[in-house]
């Protein structure tokens, strides 16, 4: 076998049942996260969805009940997993992933406190509101509000916004 990567090789194989079998364990998906956060490339973006999907399902299931959570995976963390997922597609930038990200911050009272705003401006705060303002729509509507509320707190300003991405990388480096 050459120097081929975890990475790599998960990806080449993204859609075989032996990847999404492995992809079950949150421990082998948190051993991914950090991979990923170390050797990040937009070349993994069907992986970073893919392992946030995951999260979210699991997120739907589990929401918190400890006993739930333990059936699906012993070392199954909620909101660590899910965050760090979320960090991951935030870094893409896409713009086509705020619904998605959206989406998880909904899932209950406690995601949408987990998953905070930043993670909704990957692209950046205006490019989004743009883009969101070009989609229209009741929810569109509301993730614009949501954004506006935090950089009215200040979530986006310069300090706020380096301590904030700081606390992320080093959680990411922590797995």
């Amino acid at each position: 076998m050459d120097n081929e990567s975890i990475l790599e090789i998960i990806s080449k194989n993204i859609k075989s049942t032996e990847v999404d079998d492995k992809l079950k364990i949150c421990d082998f998906r948190k051993l991914l996260y950090k991979e990923l956060h170390r050797d990040f490339s937009y070349k993994y973006a069907e992986l970073i969805r893919k392992l946030f999907a995951i999260e979210v399902k699991e997120r739907e299931v589990c929401s918190y009940d400890s006993n739930i959570a333990r059936e699906i995976d012993n070392t199954y963390d909620c909101p660590l997993s899910i965050i760090c997922s979320t960090y991951l597609l935030y870094r893409l930038g896409d713009l086509n992933d705020v619904k998605s990200i959206w989406n998880a911050k909904c899932i209950d009272y406690d995601s949408y406190f987990e998953i905070d705003g930043q993670f909704l401006v990957g692209a950046g705060v205006d490019e989004t509101i743009a883009f969101l303002r070009r989609k229209r729509g009741r929810i569109a509507k509301f993730i614009i509000k949501d954004i506006k509320r935090y950089k009215k707190q200040g979530a986006f300003e310069q300090s706020a916004y380096t301590n904030w991405k700081n606390r992320m990388n080093k959680m990411m480096d922590n797995l």
